[in-house]
């Protein structure tokens, strides 16, 4: 049993680094992930790439 919890935060989650990282970390085993970005349409837009990319992997 593990007491220690990995999070990744990472800002500019929409932009190419922050979206090449979310991609690694998806199916990584970090147990929460934090972005921030800016631009509200671009946050949706990565929110159903989030949920696709978790879909595939489950």
């Amino acid at each position: 049993m593990s007491f220690l919890k990995a999070t990744l935060l990472t800002s500019g989650g929409t932009g190419s680094f922050g979206s090449a990282v979310l991609d690694r970390f998806l199916t990584s085993n970090i147990e929460e992930i934090h972005i921030f970005f800016r631009y509200e349409k671009k946050q949706n837009d990565r929110r159903y790439r989030n949920q696709a990319l978790y879909a595939e992997h489950s």
